[in-house]
C-alpha cells in the first residue's frame, strides 16, 4: 500500500496541531476519504489491533462517523508514521476525553466481548455482574484490551479472589517494580499517556511479563514519553525514584554539595533515564568513604 508523498505530509502536519483537529471536527484534510482507499485504511485500523472503542473515540474527537475515524487513522497508519507517535499525539487524548465523561464509551458487545464473560469475571473476582462489567468496560475505554483478555485468562484458570495469584493487575505491578522501573518512571508514561499512573504501571507490566525486553520498554515507550515530559520542564521527585534520603546523603558528601541539592540532582538524572548512572555514583561514593 503506497501513500503518496503529499498525503504523508499531511498526516505528519496533522500531528503538529491536534488541538485544530479537535476544533475543527476532523480537519480540512479529506484525503483520508478516498472511496477507492477507504477499506483497505479501515483494514489497517484492525489489523494494527485496535478496537471500535477506539475509533468511537477518536469519532468523538474528530466529529466523524465511526467508519469514516477507522479509515483516517488507518491512513496514518499506513503511511508509515509509528504507531506509539499516532497514539501519542491523537488516541490518548481521545481516550481520556472520551473516559472524563458520564457516558460509557466501550460496550462489551460492541468490542467482541459477551456477556458470559462480565458473568465469568463477576464469579472470579466475587463482585455482581453489574459491577464486572462496568469495571471491564472501563478498561476497554482507557485502552485496556489485553488487560481484559488477561483477566478473562486467569478467571477461565479458576483464579478467584484478590491477591497478586489471581489479580493480572498485581502481577503487571510486580513485574513493573521487579524490573527495576519506578513511579516515576510511571508517572512519565501516565502524563504522555493520559492515563493514571496505575495504569501505566500495569500496561508497562504487562509488556514485560508478554516478553518485551527492557530494551523494547525503554526505547518504544518510556524514551518518547520521557522527552516529552522533560520538554514541559517536569521533574520527578526523589520519593518518586528507587533512591532514598541516605542515597542522597551519600551524593551530597561525594559532590559536596547540600542535601537538597543532591535529592535535586538524583531526581533529575532519574527524570531524564539516568537511574543506572546514579548507582553507579552510589558506587563511587562508597569507594570514596561517602557512607
Amino acid at each position: 500500500m503506497r501513500v503518496s508523498f503529499a498525503v504523508v505530509v499531511l498526516i505528519l502536519n496533522s500531528l503538529g496541531v491536534v488541538g485544530c483537529l479537535k476544533r475543527a471536527g476532523g480537519g480540512g484534510d479529506r484525503s483520508w476519504a478516498d472511496p477507492s482507499q477507504m477499506d483497505t485504511w479501515r483494514t489497517a485500523f484492525v489489523d494494527y489491533g485496535y478496537i471500535p472503542c477506539d475509533a468511537e473515540a477518536l469519532a468523538r474527537m474528530w466529529g466523524l462517523t465511526v467508519p469514516d475515524a477507522k479509515a483516517k487513522y488507518g491512513m496514518m497508519l499506513s503511511s508509515g508514521v509509528k504507531s506509539y507517535e499516532l497514539e501519542q499525539k491523537l488516541l490518548f487524548p481521545a481516550r481520556q476525553a472520551a473516559g472524563n465523561t458520564n457516558r460509557r464509551l466501550c460496550g462489551l458487545e460492541d468490542n467482541g466481548f459477551a456477556e458470559s464473560d462480565a458473568k465469568l469475571i463477576a464469579q472470579s473476582w466475587g463482585i455482581d455482574v453489574a459491577s464486572a462489567r462496568a469495571s471491564l468496560e472501563e478498561k476497554l475505554t482507557w485502552g485496556g484490551r489485553y488487560a481484559v483478555d488477561d483477566a478473562l485468562k486467569y478467571a477461565s484458570m479458576g483464579y478467584t479472589g484478590g491477591g497478586d495469584a489471581g489479580d493480572p493487575d498485581m502481577e503487571a505491578i510486580n513485574s513493573f517494580y521487579n524490573a527495576g522501573l519506578s513511579y516515576c518512571d510511571a508517572e512519565i508514561l501516565a502524563a504522555s499517556w493520559g492515563i493514571d499512573t496505575w495504569d501505566a504501571k500495569v500496561s508497562l507490566g504487562m509488556k514485560i511479563n508478554a516478553g518485551y525486553s527492557m530494551n523494547d520498554i525503554q526505547s518504544t515507550y518510556l524514551s518518547p514519553a520521557r522527552q516529552q515530559y522533560t520538554s514541559n520542564n517536569q521533574v520527578c521527585e526523589l520519593v518518586e525514584t528507587n533512591f532514598t534520603g541516605a542515597d542522597a546523603e551519600r551524593l551530597a558528601c561525594f559532590w559536596g554539595v547540600g542535601l537538597e541539592e543532591s535529592k535535586a540532582r538524583i531526581a533529575r538524572k532519574v527524570t531524564h533515564g539516568g537511574a543506572e548512572d546514579v548507582s553507579m555514583l552510589l558506587k563511587a561514593a562508597t569507594s570514596r568513604g561517602c557512607r
